[in-house]
């Protein structure tokens, strides 16, 4: 425990009127504090200090004197001195009033029969410590009053014994002080608040594959293959793929037979709309209203480049058309190709996907 504790020097000759401090009190003018009986020092001192709930604990009893005096030190003294020593053993691995020293436990017992509320041992110490040193001047002022009666002719005894009825100073803190430092120990005593997860880090921005120059013909293929106008050729293509897969096994009905030609009326619309928009990309392209594999593969050879085509995706899907399998292929090809030095530029991938 800390061996000092500062105070204010206004605490110098503090004496306690009610629950509030009284500073330069004189003396002379005033009449002495009431003498607290032994008794009532000896039942507080047990109640506060039992151990039995692991800490200090105010006696609950209400102001037995106004002020500290010489004989309130003396008998606190000699109480706290025969309390059981386990209660002040900081080595015990139990505490059973907590942190607590003689000091301390003198300064509490004080504070209470004064009506102060329960202090902590930090401010508790320095009073106990300025009551011992305050103890040791007792026997002086005795014999400094016993001479002093006998030379006016006065009772000797009973001027030694006036002397414990004497104000004495103490560093009491006020109310306020010891609940502020109350506080204070209690938010130190409490755990720090755990730290906030760290927040999560953001999924990385998708890096988009390199896209061909402008101007050549791998970017007006690929242009043309994340446009509207092939999203509308890729819906026909992939009914068209799949019944024909159908016809050329037999397994095709009437109304299927139906379906394949919708699609192929709808199929040679839309290449006339997309050979229309995109005339570089499709110069002397072959694609015809039969050519529904010729356009899935050729949007595998796009998706293998990493340019997602989302109709081509969802419309493969529809007729069991494996684009990623396709794309894959494609890729290895590709890179096989460049394995093998052949010059080639961004994205040129897409250059001979139509064919």
């Amino acid at each position: 425990m800390p061996s000092s504790h500062p105070f204010s020097p206004s605490f110098g000759r503090a004496a306690l009127a009610g629950k509030e401090q009284v500073v330069g009190c004189d003396e002379a003018a005033e009449a002495p504090p009431a003498e607290v009986p032994l008794a009532e020092l000896m039942r507080r001192a047990n109640f506060m200090f039992s151990g039995a709930t692991g800490a200090v604990v105010a006696s609950g009893g209400t102001l037995a004197t106004s002020a500290p005096t010489y004989g309130l030190i003396k008998d606190v003294i000699e109480l706290v001195d025969d309390l059981p020593d386990a209660l002040f053993d900081r080595r015990a691995e139990h505490r059973p009033c907590g942190l607590l020293c003689r000091y301390s436990a003198v300064g509490m017992l004080i504070g209470d029969v004064l009506s102060l509320p329960q202090m902590p041992w930090t401010l508790a110490e320095p009073i106990g410590k300025a009551a011992a040193k305050l103890k040791k001047e007792i026997a002086e002022a005795q014999k400094t009053a016993k001479k002093k009666a006998k030379r006016n002719g006065a009772d000797a005894e009973a001027a030694a014994a006036a002397v414990l009825d004497r104000r004495v100073p103490l560093p009491l803190p006020t109310p306020e002080a010891i609940k502020a430092e109350a506080r204070r120990l209690a938010k130190a005593a409490s755990p720090p608040a755990p730290e906030p997860p760290p927040a999560p880090k953001p999924p990385p921005a998708p890096t988009l594959p390199p896209m061909p120059p402008e101007g050549t013909l791998g970017r007006a293929k690929l242009d043309m293959a994340l446009s509207k106008e092939f999203a509308a050729v890729i819906i026909p293509a992939s009914v068209i793929y799949y019944r024909s897969h159908q016809a050329s096994t037999g397994s095709l009905d009437e109304d299927e037979d139906e379906e394949l030609d919708h699609a192929q009326v709808e199929m040679k619309h839309a290449l006339r709309r997309l050979k229309r928009a995109h005339p570089a990309a499709l110069e002397g392209c072959p694609w015809n209203e039969k050519s529904g594999l010729q356009v899935l593969y050729f949007a595998s050879q796009i998706h293998s480049t990493g340019h997602i085509i989302p109709a081509a995706v969802a419309s493969a899907r529809r007729a069991r058309f494996d684009l990623d399998r396709c794309a894959a292929d494609f890729r290895r090809k590709f890179e096989a190709q460049l394995a093998r030095d052949v010059p080639t530029e961004a994205g040129s991938g897409v250059e001979s996907a139509i064919g």
